[in-house]
């Protein structure tokens, strides 16, 4: 299988024949990986002019007759197939989870019956994380990875780094590896995957103890409201009850800034990390609307070592 990438476009193709006809039609491989709100295409085409009608179906949402996606509510305003000459492509624009799947093209000509391709296409549609490799926490070189549940081939993937929010860098593959006892290599972590704008939640920080750390942070809100109350949190309080902003817990007395450089910006910075300081960080913000409390999931998990904080 030969995978490419191309802006946002992924694709791979293998010739196929339809069953019971003696026309050929070139649809993706058995199976494609996608991440989450990036645009797929599986290119297909057909050597015969004369036809009619062609569908795109997901094979195992069809009881009984198969729906055309087009047709589709869940794929309203996101799916088009190609109808130029012997062009049967599909374009699926913002896949989501919920788009994974077995896709099937089929077509029929004046008066005959549907002809469908067998066996289909598999698409798994993923989302990414950023996981520490176990083995390096708390050594000099940490090891990050972009990680994803399904397989891209390793000579065409990328991985996009940023840095506390801002872009870091390209590399080959899905892992990077950092020098924990760099200071500039510590902050907040996030990747995504070239050919995707979709990026994976910050879950990785590295700093030095006793050092301090940023925890990049923007939020965007209803334009008809206002915002009256924001804050980070660690501990999550009973119901109707409100959590403590962590500047008013005692350990955290002097160490705790929120920057606030714009109207957007809720990034925190936590100074002299101590070992304790190993928590989950959640930021919360209520507006004047009724049920205005909006926070941010999953939050930052902070893991605070003798050398190093992941």
């Amino acid at each position: 299988m030969s995978l490419q990438t191309s802006g946002n476009i992924m694709m791979a193709t293998i010739l196929m024949l339809l069953a019971g006809a003696h026309n050929s039609v070139i649809l993706s491989s058995q199976s494609l990986c996608a991440v989450i709100d990036s645009t797929v295409k599986i290119p297909c085409s057909t050597s015969y002019s004369s036809i009619t009608e062609r569908q795109w179906y997901q094979v195992q949402r069809s009881d009984g007759e198969p729906q055309d996606l087009s047709t589709n509510p869940q794929y309203s305003g996101r799916v088009s197939i190609s109808t130029l000459w012997n062009d049967c492509t599909l374009t699926i624009n913002n896949v989501r989870g919920s788009d994974s799947g077995v896709y099937n093209f089929r077509f029929r000509t004046q008066g005959d019956e549907w002809i469908s391709a067998s066996p289909g296409v598999t698409l798994t549609v993923t989302d990414l994380q950023v996981k520490v490799d176990p083995e390096t926490v708390g050594q000099r070189e940490v090891k990050l990875t972009c990680s994803f549940t399904c397989s891209f081939t390793t000579e065409t993937l990328w991985s996009v780094w940023y840095w506390n929010g801002v872009f870091w860098l390209n590399s080959p593959g899905a892992s990077i590896v950092l020098n924990s006892t760099i200071l500039d290599n510590q902050g907040n972590f996030s990747c995504r995957i070239s050919g995707s704008e979709h990026r994976s939640p910050t879950t990785c920080v590295c700093a030095l103890k006793g050092s301090s750390v940023d925890l990049s942070c923007s939020y965007k809100y209803p334009g008809v409201h206002t915002v009256i109350k924001s804050f980070w949190f660690i501990k999550e309080q009973q119901v109707g009850v409100e959590s403590v902003d962590v500047r008013e817990e005692e350990e955290y007395q002097g160490r705790v800034k929120y920057r606030q450089s714009s109207q957007n910006d809720c990034s925190m910075t936590i100074t002299h990390l101590r070992e304790s300081d190993a928590h989950t960080y959640r930021f919360r913000f209520h507006t004047d609307g009724t049920g205005g409390k909006y926070t941010g999931e999953p939050g930052v998990s902070l893991s605070v070592t003798g050398s190093v904080v992941k």
